[in-house]
This record gives C-alpha cells, structure tokens and sequence, in this order.
C-alpha cells in the first residue's frame, strides 16, 4: 500500500483566494436554476407590497411556489397581486397587516394556517429573516437597531437547535447595502438631533450614495437556501448576501477541515479568557 494522504495537511496547503464580492445575481444563484422547483410549496413573504421584499415574491414565484405576501399597504399588495399572477401565473393570496401591530400574528397566521407545526408534521421547512451587518458590528447611533438585529441573529441560532431534528432549517440573511425607502422616510431620522451632533451628521454623509446592492441579489439568495441541498450546511449561520456562495459552500463542505466548522464562523459569540 502506498503512503497515506494526510488530509489536514492538503487542504491548508491549498491556495486560498479572497471570497469575490457581489453586487447583483451572479451564476450559482440565478433564479433560472431554480425554475418549477418550488411547484407545490407554499412560501409566507412579509413587507412584499415593494423592494427586497416584492423582489423575493417574485423570485419565488418564478420558482413555483404559492406566495402569501403580506405588506400593510393595500395599493402596494394590489400591484404585486397583479405582476405575480401575469408575469409568473403564481398562485398568489394578498394579506394586508403591519406586523408590529398587535393583532398581527394571529390575522397572518390564520390566514396561512400554523405555519411551524405543518412544517414539523411534513419534516420540513425553512425560516430566513432578514437582517443586517449591524448584528455583528458596532457603530454609534445604532443602538436599539444593532441590538435587535443580534437578538434575531441569536434566534436562529437557538431555535436552530430546536426544529433541524424535523427537517427545518432556519437561516439569518444580511443582504448588503440595498436602496430602499425606510431611510428616507418621514420621522425615521430625527433631523433636529442630528442637526445639532456634528457625529451623527458625519454618519448620515457619509451613507450617501452607499447602497450599491441590487435587491435581486437578497432574493436569489433567499431562494437559494431554500432550494439548495448544500445551504443546510449553513443553516442556524449568518449568510451574508454579499460574499460569494459557491466559495462559502465549498469550505462548508470541507467539514473540520474548513474555516467555518474550525473557528465556528457565522455564527455570534464570546470568548473568555482561560488561562494567564
């Protein structure tokens, strides 16, 4: 017998590259991979009356799923109730509901069924969220929005443990710097603050023109990872929209040998001191 390949030793001495970084749908992720494979399951999209959310119906849609999109503005559920069935014959339900709101919930739920439990009686499923890079970065004047994003990023984390054994699996998705309309929307920015911390000035400033991603990009990932085999390697993890997933996935799959099992990437959390 010849001698015997030390595996370790060959996949660090392969030569590493730095992860390209994406913009808008590349390859590994088009839509058009995905065409008919969702016939048959249902999907529940919330904020889907415009933007990354509209985006991700409609690349749902295009997979062939049924499509429950949500949004609190009826004249924007109208419009997306009207591309959905002509440009893609989608079968496709409108629920008009702010999601803050307290009777929320139950308007949704009951108007899609006990989402979690059919999941966990058919074995399968999957949850994403969208969040942001302010779960795991720390910037001034972003408190209370930092902190909810790591307490959704923690979610998944947890709830991960809770739900794989049926099937489920459940994905945290920061999908890059994407145009939308929250910014700039009335009372989301208190102007007389700003207009008197020469800080928060220098922030907004620079935030100009820094939204580069095209929403295309979250939703062919969010489709993605609930049509993909190989994303259940990352599930319970961050998925950063941004960053190439064909290079995330080939190194998830190296197991141990990979960067990610090894420093449990993607993933928040605090390492203590041990020793002195």
């Amino acid at each position: 017998m010849g001698d015997r390949i030390d595996l370790s030793v060959l996949a660090s001495a392969l030569p590493r590259r730095p992860l390209p970084i994406r913009h808008d749908v590349y390859p590994f992720i088009d839509p058009r991979n995905f065409l008919g494979k969702l016939k048959g399951k249902v999907v529940v999209v919330t904020g889907a009356g415009r933007g990354i959310g509209l985006e991700i119906a409609k690349a749902f849609a295009s997979a062939g799923a049924s499509v429950a999109y949500i949004s609190r503005t009826e004249t924007e559920l109208d419009r997306a109730f009207t591309l959905l069935r002509e440009s893609f014959s989608a079968k496709a339900i409108a629920i008009v509901a702010d999601v803050s709101a307290e009777d929320a919930p139950s308007t949704i739920i009951g108007q899609v069924n006990e989402v979690l439990p059919q999941m966990i009686k058919r074995m399968t499923g999957t949850i994403i969220s969208l969040g942001s890079r302010s779960a795991i970065r720390t910037a001034p004047f972003s408190t209370a929005h930092s902190a909810s994003k790591a307490a959704l990023l923690r979610f998944h984390q947890n709830v991960d443990c809770e739900i794989r054994q049926y099937g489920i699996h459940s994905y945290y998705v920061q999908p890059g710097d994407v145009p939308t309309s929250i910014a700039p929307g009335q009372g989301v920015i208190n102007l007389e603050t700003a207009a008197k911390v020469p800080q928060l000035q220098h922030v907004l400033q620079n935030s100009i023109g820094a939204s580069t991603e095209s929403p295309r990009l979250a939703a062919s990932t969010i489709v993605w990872l609930s049509v993909s085999e190989d994303a259940r390697l990352l599930s319970e993890k961050y998925v950063n929209a941004e960053k190439d997933l064909e290079g995330v996935i080939l190194d998830a799959k190296r197991a141990d040998l990979g960067e990610i099992v090894k420093r449990n990437l993607y993933s928040i959390k605090l390492e203590e001191l041990d020793f002195i």
